[in-house]
């Protein structure tokens, strides 16, 4: 079994993504296709919803895989249920740090998850719209 303590910060997201996604797990007891065996929302803000997410992968997931994982949950959150692979692609690819996922890896397959952290470069955009605005 694979623990996520999952941090998702709403704002990068459509309105409702969050919601729709986390149905979705609930009514068919899946993510992508892998059987889920816990889904507790700890917590609900207006900024962030954090989950306690327990799902048994088929095989067991390298590092590789679960950084893989982590990204296709990011698209799917971002573009709907089941988005068309070619709308993935760019979002597969693209660097975490640029798409706001960080992943923290803990012993006994534990993970914090956190998704849609403002970027550094979103960051230096809004500094030098307000630095043009002085």
């Amino acid at each position: 079994m694979v623990t996520w303590h999952m941090f998702i910060i709403k704002g990068a997201f459509a309105p409702g993504r969050v919601l729709a996604f986390l149905q979705h797990i609930h009514d068919s007891r899946q993510l992508l296709g892998m059987h889920v065996n816990t889904l507790h929302v700890d917590d609900d803000s207006p900024d962030m919803t954090s989950v306690t997410l327990v799902f048994t992968p088929p095989f067991a997931i390298s590092a590789g895989q679960m950084r893989q994982l982590v990204r296709t949950v990011y698209a799917v959150i971002k573009l709907g249920e089941r988005p068309k692979l070619k709308q993935m692609a760019p979002l597969l690819v693209t660097d975490e740090q640029q798409l706001g996922i960080e992943l923290q890896a803990y012993p006994m397959q534990i993970y914090d998850v956190t998704l849609g952290l403002p970027t550094i470069t979103a960051a230096n955009e809004k500094g030098s719209r307000f630095s043009a605005m002085v």
